[in-house]
C-alpha cells in the first residue's frame, strides 16, 4: 500500500481480479473433481476472502476522499442500487414469462453492478465538472 496507507487503484484491482480468479478455479474444481461437501463448502467459501479484503479497501479508499468525490460515488453508488434493482426485476420478469432466459446464478449479478457504477461515475463526475 501507499505511504498514506490507503489502498491503491493496483490494489483494488488486484483484489478483485483475485476474487474472480478463485471464483473461477473453485467451479471448475467443483465440476471436474467432484469433491465431498466439506471441501466444496471451502471452495465455495475461499474467493469471499479476497471480496471481504475488497470491500475493506474501498471504505478505506472512500473514507479518504474529498465532499465531492465522496458525493460523485454517492451518486455513482445509487445509480448501482436502483439500476441493479431494475436489471434483477426486469430479468426475472422475462423469466417468468419464458422467453427462454436462463437461470442465473447471483455472482452473475457482481459485474452488473460493475457496469452500472462505471457509467454512474462517469455521468456524475460530468455533472459535477
Amino acid at each position: 500500500m501507499s505511504s498514506d496507507s490507503r489502498p491503491g487503484r493496483l490494489q483494488l484491482f488486484g483484489l478483485a481480479l483475485l476474487a474472480g480468479v478463485l471464483m473461477i478455479a473453485a467451479s471448475l474444481m467443483n465440476r471436474v473433481s467432484e469433491p465431498g461437501p466439506a471441501l466444496r463448502v471451502a471452495l465455495a467459501i475461499l474467493p469471499v476472502l479476497p471480496l471481504a479484503a475488497l470491500a475493506w479497501a474501498i471504505m478505506r479508499a472512500i473514507a479518504s476522499l474529498d465532499e465531492l468525490q465522496r458525493r460523485i460515488q454517492l451518486d455513482a453508488m445509487s445509480a448501482v442500487f436502483v439500476g441493479g434493482i431494475f436489471v434483477a426485476v426486469i430479468y426475472g420478469q422475462l423469466q417468468h414469462a419464458h422467453v427462454g432466459l436462463p437461470d442465473l446464478n447471483w455472482a452473475y449479478f457482481y459485474p452488473v453492478q460493475l457496469v452500472l457504477w462505471a457509467i454512474g461515475y462517469l455521468i456524475a463526475s460530468r455533472r459535477y465538472q
